[in-house]
């Protein structure tokens, strides 16, 4: 089953809220990377930014119908797919889906997403980490430490850092160890 069609009763993200409440931004170029069901997206475009929304889901791209808003862009595509263009966003939110692109890719998506960001630009991300029980099983997927992490922010003020070690239920209900990194960081 879909993440996105898992998700859709779940409420936007907190931290992001906390985010845009806290730079006074309401107004600018948002990128939603792994949209999912367009929570993030619909938060940012109520808040009066304009939203390119990525994800490769048919039921993403179903939800996006649903949105009526000149404002709002739909690219049904990989992340890793994605035509990112220079110093274009006012903001990128990605919330644990920058770990599904490969190890292979991933420097080099991480880099072209964070050149889309202009300077001054917010992010919010969230990774995998390296102790995440997927880790061991999902050799397709990358799983940064916490110093690679650091190492690839090193072009941004951290604002907020917080690491997440727990046992606790996927959407689907499984048990699983839980590492995560939730990144909010200003472009220098």
């Amino acid at each position: 089953m879909s993440f996105a069609k898992l998700t859709t009763k779940e409420t936007s993200n907190m931290i992001l809220s906390e985010l845009i409440k806290s730079i006074n931004l309401t107004s600018g170029k948002a990128l939603d990377l792994g949209a999912g069901s367009l929570l993030e997206s619909k938060f940012l475009l109520s808040v009066g930014y304009s939203v390119d929304a990525v994800d490769v889901d048919t039921v993403s791209e179903s939800f996006s119908r649903e949105i009526h808003d000149d404002k709002f862009k739909f690219f049904k595509t990989k992340i890793e797919d994605f035509d990112f263009k220079d110093e274009e966003y006012d903001i990128v939110v990605s919330l644990l889906t920058l770990s599904f692109i490969s190890p292979d890719n991933f420097d080099k998506v991480f880099n072209a997403i964070c050149g889309s960001l202009k300077r001054g630009g917010y992010t919010h991300l969230s990774f995998f980490g390296d102790r995440d029980a997927w880790a061991v099983t999902q050799q397709k997927m990358t799983f940064p430490t916490r110093e690679k992490v650091e190492n690839l922010l090193k072009d941004f003020k951290i604002i907020q850092f917080r690491e997440e070690d727990k046992i606790g239920p996927t959407v689907r209900g499984d048990i699983k160890k839980w590492h995560i990194y939730n990144i909010v960081a200003q472009k220098l």
